[in-house]
């Protein structure tokens, strides 16, 4: 069989000869292209995939990178800030220091309670948590002493605030018939929590 296949190659012409030995040199890159080129296909589809995305992510750290310094000084700002609210808004009240104070702002604006009454602290749970003690504050003063004290207390140093006042004008017994208001207040004194 062999003999007869040499026979019949060798009654062939040059170009019948050629196209022969061209598909007998083709086949094995045909096969091993058919057999494995599939994969290796699969792969670089595969491997330009995993560039694409690990592209993207060198660009979102990159961006980052680039944004860092931003960062640190919005986090410098924001400690900062958080510093002096801190100072502000003290971990415990000081009821002493509170009351000298108040009393002390009361003082310069000619103003005498009739009562200081603290109340019971309470615990605020909102988007930050934060506690309160209010204090009763009853006096008697001219409109302008209490604007005056009002507006001191508004500008102390620590967090304050002024809740439910009540005035109530009354004739005082003295001998230029002033009108004088009866107030009472609520100051609200902060503290974290």
């Amino acid at each position: 069989m062999l003999e007869e296949a040499r026979e019949n190659y060798k009654d062939m012409n040059y170009k019948q000869r050629a196209l022969i030995m061209a598909l007998v040199g083709l086949l094995p890159a045909a096969y091993i292209y058919y057999d494995e080129g599939s994969g290796l296909s699969e792969k670089l589809q595969s491997a330009q995939q995993t560039k694409i995305s690990e592209n993207k992510k060198y660009q979102v750290a990159k961006n980052k990178k680039e944004n860092l310094p931003l960062l640190e000084e919005r986090f410098t700002k924001v400690t900062k800030q958080l510093r002096r609210a801190q100072e502000k808004l003290p971990n415990k009240i000081y009821m002493d220091d509170i009351l000298h104070s108040t009393a002390s702002l009361a003082k310069e604006t000619g103003i005498r309670f009739k009562s200081f009454k603290p109340g019971a602290e309470r615990v605020i749970k909102d988007a930050h948590q934060y506690a309160e003690m209010p204090i009763a504050l009853d006096f008697t003063a001219k409109y302008s002493q209490i604007m005056t004290f009002f507006d001191n207390i508004a500008n102390m140093e620590k967090i304050i605030h002024l809740r439910n006042i009540s005035m109530t004008a009354v004739r005082a017994h003295n001998a230029a018939g002033s009108v004088m208001i009866d107030t009472k207040v609520e100051l609200i004194v902060f503290r974290s929590s």
